[in-house]
């Protein structure tokens, strides 16, 4: 008796395994079926052209231009057929820098960094002429310099320091060098007045003063809890989209414009100019050959809309709207400066023919859908200036 117990028991307890045991091998068995299929999945993706505005341009000469983006700064070189720039090679003690952030004033680069190389805690504050000589270097050590904006006759530098984590607000005199505190808590999202000059901080302890007074440049931030939607912002302005839909709050007060058209994205440039917003969007085109890089590539851009709202009347407009594969290049509150099919236009008037701006051929990768850099097609960051094109 007591041994037939025990093997209805046993029986029990292989029964019970066996019902949670088998989804888990069933689970297992599947989750390594899709990964043999996946690393073994064939995709024919066509190498994209990717195309980026800048934040400022700066001609030295007719054939030598350098330009700012994404806060470094970077020389055309159009004889590269592939990428229209090459990097700015910058150097403390003959020891690569690897830039942080870049600015220009009155014929002087202002350019912090740090070197990668060497684990040394220090940053480095370079000023640069147009040949690229150097002619003055600050060392800050145990520093970090997160942003720098020149104005008027000083460098201001947002720092972090290294040790309390804290942010300062110091500034350079750019007549005697000296090194100047102006806060030492700096506060994010608020303002400094220095002297009658107001410092205009932002979301990352970064400076919102960029380009100039009557051209301000909005600061970009990614709201994680709304699946990263993209703002555009300034102090007390803050510019959001949302398929068709402008959304824009200033001190705290929300309005809305619904429009009738397809746009999702951003252009990156966006700017207070005279009291209005001025901005674009496009209609990001979904497309399964660019693999994991469609919304850099030329082939994404659907139809693109320069857009103005007059913060006196708080009244949108919209200015212009383009053909699916145009790229705006810059823009201001009458029009814009763009590329399409192979020409570039001003205000809608075609000036000149340009290398034409397409995806490359198609190749077969396999496990993955993302292209690796060499895989690219071109790259090409564009500019317009007093009248000319740059980087194309």
């Amino acid at each position: 008796m007591v041994i037939r117990a025990k093997n209805r028991l046993k029986k029990k307890i292989l029964i019970t395994l066996a019902v949670f045991a088998t989804p888990v091998l069933v689970f297992l068995i599947i989750f390594c079926v899709l990964l043999v299929v996946s690393s073994n999945a064939k995709y024919v993706l066509h190498k994209p052209s990717i195309v980026k505005q800048t934040q400022e341009v700066i001609v030295k000469s007719h054939d030598e231009s350098f330009f700012i983006a994404n806060g470094h700064l970077q020389k055309y070189d159009l004889s590269d057929l592939k990428y229209n720039y090459k990097q700015v090679v910058l150097f403390h003690d003959n020891v690569r820098l690897s830039q942080r952030k870049a600015a220009y004033y009155n014929g002087i680069f202002y350019v912090s960094g740090y070197c990668s190389s060497l684990i040394n805690y220090v940053d480095y504050l370079q000023f640069y002429d147009l040949d690229l000589n150097l002619n003055y270097e600050l060392v800050m050590e145990n520093i970090i310099i997160s942003d720098l904006m020149v104005m008027d006759d000083y460098v201001y530098l947002s720092l972090f320091n290294r040790g309390n984590s804290e942010y300062s607000l110091k500034k350079v005199s750019l007549a005697n060098k000296d090194l100047v505190s102006v806060s030492d808590n700096l506060q994010s999202e608020t303002n400094y007045n220095d002297g009658g000059k107001i410092i205009e901080i932002g979301k990352s302890h970064n400076f919102i003063n960029h380009l100039s007074l009557d051209k301000k440049l909005l600061s970009t931030w990614y709201d994680t809890e709304d699946n990263g939607r993209v703002h555009k912002y300034l102090q007390d302005i803050d510019l959001t989209i949302d398929s068709g839909i402008v959304q824009l709050n200033i001190a705290g007060t929300h309005h809305e414009f619904k429009t009738t058209y397809r746009f999702n994205t951003f252009y990156s440039n966006a700017y207070l100019m005279n009291n209005k917003l001025v901005f674009a969007t496009y209609h990001k085109l979904e497309n399964k050959e660019c693999g994991d890089v469609s919304k850099k590539c030329i082939c994404s851009y659907g139809e693109s809309y320069l857009f103005v709202v007059d913060l006196n009347s708080i009244q949108i407009e919209l200015v212009s709207m383009f053909d699916k594969g145009t790229f705006l290049i810059d823009y201001d509150q009458n029009g814009a400066e763009y590329y399409k099919d192979g020409s570039l236009y001003v205000k809608g008037l075609q000036t000149k023919e340009c290398r034409r701006i397409e995806p490359g051929e198609t190749i077969t990768i396999t496990g993955k859908k993302s292209l690796n850099q060499e895989d690219i097609n071109m790259e090409l960051y564009l500019s317009y200036y007093d009248g000319d094109f740059y980087g194309i």
